[in-house]
């Protein structure tokens, strides 16, 4: 399976290339990240089994990427830690996601309960907090198609 990004702050086209990975638990992947030609960074993808209290099988689906490249006169790095706990079908649980670009740092992060995600977005210092409606049909990255 390939997955693409793109970035439009960017000239061209980031692609991050899973490598052809159909992620099943305990698995992990890197891959380089190209633009022009350069390789301007990195990905890695990590599946991990666990049980809830209990005793449930999920699955915790880790993505990390970052970035290095020079921009004008700067250098510019940005990265992102992306981490989501599911059940084995795909099934959203829990979001945990941060980014990083030059000293800016952007959280968001939830859990479902009783079908409603409670989310929480942190960014220079604010906290916002929102509930939004989250059916069993939400998955996750590594969701089976």
């Amino acid at each position: 399976m390939n997955r693409f990004a793109r970035s439009g702050s960017l000239v061209g086209a980031i692609v991050l290339a899973f490598g052809g990975l159909a992620l099943a638990a305990d698995q992990e992947s890197w891959d380089a990240i190209y633009v022009a030609g350069s390789k301007v960074g990195h990905t890695h993808v990590k599946v991990e089994q666990l049980k809830d209290k209990a005793g449930q099988d999920l699955l915790r689906v880790r993505v990390d990427w970052e970035l290095s490249f020079e921009r004008g006169n700067d250098r510019v790095r940005m990265s992102q830690a992306y981490g989501t706990i599911e059940k084995p079908d795909g099934q959203v649980l829990r979001l945990d996601t941060i980014t990083r670009a030059a000293q800016n740092t952007f959280r968001t992060y939830g859990d479902v309960k009783n079908g409603v995600m409670s989310l929480a977005v942190e960014a220079a210092g604010q906290k916002q907090a929102k509930e939004l409606d989250w059916g069993p049909d939400v998955r996750g990255p590594y969701a089976p198609s």
